[in-house]
């Protein structure tokens, strides 16, 4: 753990302060999602240009579990999304709060379904 925070913070535990250590936590944190984003994102090279490919994490900051997929599209499924994707913009509520619950909701369920994808319920 001394390792670490030192190479978080870029100082000797000799010259750590309280705050130094609380920053050590924040950027090691950081550290953490970004290696989920690059862990995720890896798959997704060298696709062919014909097809989408989505890289989806989820995560639920009071369980702290989370879960991922990579979704590969091809061109001839583009019209079905587009349909599906306008329903849901349709059911969009107009207000910034409404909008943020919503998409909360969209998540929740995305989360849902990559779980359930992946073996978990």
């Amino acid at each position: 753990m001394e390792s670490l925070i030192s190479l978080a913070i870029s100082k000797p535990s000799r010259e750590w302060t309280d705050r130094d250590v609380e920053a050590a936590l924040i950027q090691l944190g950081n550290w953490s999602i970004e290696f989920r984003r690059v862990e995720v994102l890896a798959p997704m090279k060298n696709r062919p240009a014909t097809r989408k490919a989505f890289a989806v994490v989820f995560g639920r900051g009071d369980s702290g579990r989370t879960a991922s997929t990579t979704i590969d599209i091809g061109m001839e499924d583009e019209e079905f999304i587009a349909t599906q994707a306008a329903k849901l913009r349709a059911q969009s509520p107009k207000d910034a709060r409404g909008r943020r619950l919503f998409l909360a909701a969209l998540v929740e369920l995305g989360a849902e379904l990559v779980g359930e994808q992946n073996g978990r319920r």
